[in-house]
């Protein structure tokens, strides 16, 4: 399998026309949740609004980011097990963005956990299929804006985790720890739906270049469940 060197600059020109390269990367990925009882959104509308605002080589890099997912999940079909197999699932992604984890990362991982890798710029790069069971917004959505317009919680659970991180990618904590982050409610602002998760932050570790040995993502692993959502539950 290929290993992709991981960085956060455009990697390939993509496609003269980008807007429909996206859209077919994000239709592959939806046909993939249907094929696992998962509800993956491509986009909200056909005309991709979010995604052609951005400037051409945003778009590249989204298309990218894109791409790596869908053969991420792609490699782990190739193999023989399903995405929604969360070690399996995971592993595809350390050898896709060549990411070392540290040595004890897997024993931690439970089932029903929600798994999110994100960079040293809050860029979330990689999610198991349980984030898509507690998450009411399009693939459009999670890749072209900021988290912060998407999701709402306490400013003080904020400022804790990006202490957390700020270690992490500092060299001061290099082992897979227990996020001392109380329980507590991350809610959607601008979906449809409008959902409300109970999040339980439970571990945390770097994740280091597979060239310069340098941490260069995080990953968390938690407890969520929906608590509220407007209209019916999925």
């Amino acid at each position: 399998m290929e290993n992709k060197s991981f960085r956060l600059s455009p990697r390939t020109i993509v496609n003269s026309n980008n807007s429909q390269t996206f859209k077919s990367l994000a239709n592959q990925l939806s046909e993939i949740g249907v094929r696992c009882g998962t509800n993956i959104i491509p986009y909200s509308h056909e005309s991709v609004p979010l995604f052609n605002d951005k400037s051409d080589s945003e778009q590249n890099l989204i298309i990218e980011n894109l791409r790596d997912y869908l053969h991420i999940c792609e490699n782990t079909l190739d193999r023989g097990y399903s995405p929604k197999t969360d070690g399996q699932l995971l592993w595809s992604a350390l050898r896709r963005f060549n990411l070392r984890p540290t040595s004890d990362l897997f024993q931690y991982i439970g089932s029903g956990n929600v798994i999110e890798i994100h960079t040293a710029e809050a860029i979330q790069i990689f999610r198991n299929f349980g984030f898509f069971e507690l998450c009411s917004y399009s693939l459009e959505d999670l890749y072209c804006r900021p988290w912060s317009d998407l999701y709402q919680r306490d400013k003080d659970i904020e400022k804790q985790l990006i202490g957390c991180t700020m270690q992490m990618f500092s060299g001061k904590v290099n082992s897979t720890v227990r996020l001392n982050v109380e329980r507590h409610t991350i809610t959607e602002t601008t979906s449809p739906r409008r959902l409300s998760i109970q999040a339980d932050l439970n571990y945390g570790a770097p994740l280091f270049s597979g060239h310069s040995g340098e941490a260069i993502a995080t990953i968390v692993i938690e407890d969520a469940k929906l608590i509220s959502a407007e209209g019916s539950l999925r």
